[in-house]
């Protein structure tokens, strides 16, 4: 086909450009919400300017996709931590892919590819994609998705060598923006299946190099999804219960393309046991679909299979069968099918233009003009319905705190918004609220455990406090939170002016540093480029401040010399070592030590005062009866 506009066809270009800046605009003001911190604005790979190298090199905290951190990085040096820049891309590129898949359609489904298009613009599945910076990863993966499936078509026109590595080329470039473009592997078959209703040897051959290249991107993902985003057993299902739990995922997608009536960040997750009827409808009708649809002889059932099929490929990494974080909070999100919603739109407006024609056919000359005015107006209503929606629903992702009210409003058993809300809140009572709500829906939420510590610790509740760290030690399988929290109680002990208790904790967290477990999980905050030397040496600091109260000198000594030895520039680390010198009558290297204190931090009263006379400062040091500048 010509890939030159028609008078007729322009129309759509300008239409999608100018409806998608009417109902995504102002997106552009919104803020950063939840996981855009690890993405952009706490992350090191974006921040600095030699991060370029590190994002190539070294993983992710949560994926390889280099490609997508490279812009990321780009933009940061562009308009740095400011929102609306990586708004403005992500609208730029969702409009981008609208205009693509608007051009690639009218190669392979001329009188669909408008309202098609129109359809991948405005529907409000798309708004999560759109509106959340941390998506910029889908909409470069379509974009150069459908850049490949370009070039496939050209290649399948021309057949030359230079057309087939330009769609290797560009399908390499969606997978390093997120490896989901996998799918465009299966391209190639799915259109000879479309075109011939069978496969050639030439079909096969062209594939194999896809599936190569998308097999490596897959395995890739698999690994890193579980070694640093904690995604292991995120679903502790049988496999047969997650073939039932696939099932209502598959028609869960195609039913809020079709009807779109409620989107929402997390959706409530479902029985998944095999008890459960609905389960049983779900697999069962989907495989009963596909087997209705095989037929090799109508050219028109055989493109429906082959779009089923697509979306079932494109969608079968989110059904369940894999451990994917966000499927601890929620089995199904909008996100996840932004490479799928052209095959399932397309497939929904062919059935609609399918249905059209049957009944035009039947229909006298002037009932056919009024049912092209009925059809039309419809289809004006349908725009108008769906703008709306996706321009009311792109208001909820004004900020973090918007987003998860807006949740709440809709999920009230999203204990994940809970929890976030109580991290956002300055107010001790309203956050200690929504953390005990948190954990009340989910008992297992360790974080909430650890925050509301936090926060009953603020308040001087400090048995409450105690209970609550407990509570997120047991809870939680990580090493390095069950050290955080025995480091803590061991503070609130030395409050308390228990130093037996607070020896004990924090030698309970020393020997949590030797756990072969702790050990991954450091290397792994180390790979991240996550210090935690700041941690591991306040613990000595902590450790010898207790042997201190618990009047050990000796042993004191010891801890708060390993605390200079993890981290020998803090100020603190050096004022305790001066004063347990000085318990231990060494008080030239003690003079030396409160000296160091002053010189690296003058403002510190303590090593300030305790240089003229050492025993006076420690003298003053057993009468407060505390370590604030030590700890």
């Amino acid at each position: 086909m010509n890939d030159k506009l028609a008078p007729k066809e322009i129309f759509w270009p300008i239409f999608i450009t100018l409806l998608a800046l009417l109902i995504y605009g102002h997106s552009l003001s919104n803020g950063f919400i939840w996981d855009d911190s690890d993405h952009v604005f706490h992350n090191p790979r974006v921040l600095q300017w030699s991060g370029l190298k590190d994002i190539w090199l070294t993983p992710h905290p949560n994926q390889y996709y280099p490609l997508t951190f490279s812009f990321f990085w780009l933009e940061h040096k562009l308009w740095g931590l400011s929102p609306w820049g990586y708004h403005t891309v992500n609208l730029g590129l969702h409009i981008l892919n609208a205009l693509l898949l608007f051009g690639l359609l009218r190669k392979i489904a001329p009188r669909l590819a408008g309202i098609t298009a129109v359809a991948f613009t405005i529907h409000p599945i798309q708004v999560e994609t759109v509106a959340w910076i941390s998506e910029q990863k889908n909409l470069l993966s379509l974009f150069f998705f459908l850049l490949a499936f370009h070039a496939f078509l050209d290649f399948k026109q021309i057949n030359t060598k230079k057309a087939y590595l330009r769609t290797c080329f560009f399908f390499l470039l969606a997978l390093l923006s997120k490896s989901i473009a996998v799918c465009f592997a299966a391209i190639p078959l799915l259109y000879a299946w479309w075109k011939k209703g069978d496969f050639s040897r030439r079909d096969i051959f062209s594939s194999l190099p896809l599936l190569l290249i998308g097999g490596i991107s897959a395995a890739v993902t698999i690994h890193f999804e579980r070694t640093y985003t904690g995604a292991q057993h995120v679903l502790s299902l049988s496999f047969f219960d997650k073939v039932l739990l696939a099932g209502r995922i598959f028609f869960f997608y195609i039913k809020q393309i079709l009807i779109p009536l409620k989107f929402m960040f997390f959706y409530p997750k479902w029985d998944t046991q095999s008890s459960n009827i609905i389960n049983w409808i779900g697999i069962s009708a989907a495989l009963g679909l596909y087997a209705v649809l095989f037929n090799k002889s109508r050219p028109s059932i055989r493109g429906a299979f082959a779009l089923l099929c697509f979306y079932g490929i494109s969608i079968f990494p989110a059904l369940g069968f894999f451990d994917v974080y966000p499927m601890k909070f929620s089995y199904v999100a909008d996100h996840f099918t932004y490479l799928s919603a052209p095959a399932l739109l397309l497939l929904l407006c062919s059935a609609g233009l399918l249905l059209f024609s049957k009944v035009k056919s039947l229909l006298a000359e002037r009932s056919r003009h009024f049912l092209s005015f009925f059809a039309k107006s419809i289809a004006l209503v349908l725009v108008f319905y769906l703008s709306f929606l996706t321009f009311r629903l792109t208001l909820d992702y004004k900020n973090a705190t918007v987003l998860w009210r807006q949740l709440l409003s809709h999920n009230p058993k999203a204990f994940l918004a809970y929890h976030n809300l109580g991290v956002f809140s300055s107010d001790p009572d309203e956050a200690i609220a929504l953390f005990r709500k948190a954990v009340e829906i989910e008992p297992a939420s360790y974080p909430s455990y650890l925050h509301l510590g936090l926060r009953y610790t603020k308040k001087g509740q400090y048995e409450n406090a105690l209970r609550a760290y407990q509570q997120a030690i047991t809870t939680t399988p990580e090493r390095m939170v069950q050290a955080d929290c025995h480091h803590r109680m061991g503070e609130i002990y030395l409050i308390q002016n228990d130093p037996r208790k607070a020896i004990s904790s924090f030698e309970r967290a020393i020997s949590l540093q030797k756990d072969p477990f702790y050990l991954k999980e450091q290397r792994i905050a180390l790979e991240m480029k996550r210090s935690n030397i700041a941690f591991e040496s306040s613990l000595y600091r902590y450790l010898g401040a207790a042997y201190f109260l618990n009047n050990n000198y000796q042993e004191a000594l010891k801890a708060f010399r390993q605390a200079l030895a993890l981290d020998p520039e803090n100020p603190r680390n050096y004022l305790g070592l001066g004063t347990s010198l000085m318990k231990l009558g060494d008080i030239q290297n003690a003079r030396q030590a409160l000296r160091k204190a002053y010189d690296l931090a003058p403002r510190l009263s303590a090593p300030q005062k305790a240089l003229p006379d050492t025993r006076e400062h420690l003298d003053r040091l057993e009468e407060n009866g505390n370590f604030a500048d030590i700890t």
